[in-house]
């Protein structure tokens, strides 16, 4: 499929398929965010302390965990890109009281240096909710890009979709797991059988 083939209507369902996985990726930020600021024990404001505080939180994705040699699959399986100070601060008033956020959070830690710190927000389950949310929105995209004829669609269909939305959605290259979205969208094939859809 070319890009002039996929269609305006096509385009507004893919919006609609991937932003709850970008609003999870808002509020893995915020949360990441706010805990910098609880550690520094200061708010965060001025554009070049946000600009820091992306870079750090970027760092701490990007880390490998308890001595491991690969950072957190959780940076690889994640398309969006880092945002800028004037986004990460709108991001904070729209997501810094939602639930998401505060279930998010861990308000008992206490951060001795920053290696500990950054090893800390690169843990938080939130990042792996970003991830599940990822491998759903794949799942739901895989019948407007590259249908299966069969119940499972293949690894390269899969590849195909997350190419072509990469593209439509200017996302980074990110690798899926291949095997959760195959169960996701078989799930939703069965689901859809019955009075809802599971996708």
């Amino acid at each position: 499929m070319s890009l002039k083939d996929f269609s305006t209507e096509k385009r507004h369902q893919l919006d609609k398929i991937w932003l709850p996985a970008e609003c999870m990726f808002q509020s893995a930020f915020v949360c990441a965010l706010l805990d910098l600021e609880a550690h520094a024990e200061q708010r965060i404001e001025s554009p070049p302390a946000l600009t820091e505080a992306i870079n750090s939180i970027q760092k701490a994705r990007g880390m490998c965990p308890f001595g491991d040699w690969e950072p957190f699959v959780h940076l690889r399986r994640t398309p969006f890109r880092k945002p800028t100070w004037s986004a990460l601060r709108l991001w904070r008033l729209v997501h810094e009281h939602s639930a998401d956020v505060l279930e998010s959070r861990n308000f008992d830690c206490v951060f001795y240096d920053e290696y500990s710190l950054l090893e800390e927000l690169g843990s938080r389950r939130v990042w792996w909710r970003v991830c599940e949310e990822v491998t759903k929105a794949v799942a739901r995209s895989i019948p407007l890009i590259a249908p299966p004829t069969w119940a499972w669609p293949s690894n390269e269909q899969i590849y195909e979709t997350v190419r072509r939305v990469a593209v439509e959605r200017d996302y980074l290259d990110f690798e899926p797991d291949v095997e959760a979205v195959s169960r996701v969208y078989q799930f939703g094939k069965l689901g859809s059988r019955g009075t809802s859809s599971a996708l």
